[in-house]
C-alpha cells in the first residue's frame, strides 16, 4: 500500500471498522514505514485523549428533568384540541371563500348594470365620399353591394369635383 492510501484509512483502522485482511495490510505497512507508524501513533494519542475527556462528561440531571417536564406539558392538551383548531381553520377559510365570492358577484353585477345604463357608442361610419374621391383618382369607382350585387350609388367627377349621382331604378 502507498502512504497516501494508508493515511485515508487510519481513522477507520482505529475505530475497528476495517476487515481483518485490510487490518493486516495496514499493520504490515506500519512495520515497514516509520512515517505512517508515527502518524498512527499520534492519532491513537489524540483518540485516547478524546475518549478520556468525553467519557468524563455527564449530562446535567436538571436538563433531563426539564426535558421530561416539557414533554409532559405538551401532552396536557387532549388530542381533540388539535381537531378543534383544525375545524376553526376550515370554517375561517370557508367564510373567506363565501364572502369573497359574494363580493366578486356584486362587482360583476355593478359592471353589467353600468354597461346597460351607459349610452351606446355610435357605429363607425365610413366617409363614402372620401373613399369615392380616392377611387376616382386612381380607377373608375363603382360600388356594388356584396350581398345583392346591386349598385347602390355612383359617383362622377375627378379630384375635388367628385359628387354622388342618384340612381333611378337600380335600387
Amino acid at each position: 500500500m502507498r502512504c497516501h492510501e494508508v493515511r485515508l484509512e487510519i481513522s477507520a483502522f482505529l475505530d475497528g471498522e476495517l476487515s481483518p485482511c485490510a487490518v493486516s495490510e495496514l499493520e504490515d505497512h506500519f512495520e515497514a514505514c516509520a512515517e505512517c507508524r508515527s502518524e498512527v501513533e499520534s492519532f491513537r494519542v489524540m483518540d485516547a485523549e478524546f475518549r478520556r475527556r468525553l467519557g468524563a462528561v455527564e449530562p446535567d440531571p436538571a436538563l433531563f428533568a426539564r426535558f421530561l417536564e416539557a414533554r409532559d406539558r405538551k401532552r396536557d392538551h387532549p388530542a381533540w384540541w388539535r381537531l378543534a383548531w383544525a375545524g376553526v381553520g376550515v370554517a375561517a377559510m370557508l367564510m373567506v371563500a363565501v364572502f369573497g365570492a359574494r363580493i366578486q358577484e356584486k362587482r360583476v353585477e355593478a359592471a353589467i348594470l353600468e354597461q346597460i345604463d351607459s349610452k351606446p357608442r355610435p357605429a363607425p361610419v365610413t366617409n363614402v365620399f372620401a373613399v369615392s374621391r380616392f377611387e376616382q383618382k386612381h380607377a373608375p369607382f363603382e360600388y356594388r353591394d356584396s350581398l345583392s350585387g346591386r349598385n347602390p350609388f355612383r359617383v362622377e367627377g375627378t379630384g375635388q369635383n367628385v359628387r354622388p349621382v342618384a340612381q333611378g331604378g337600380d335600387r
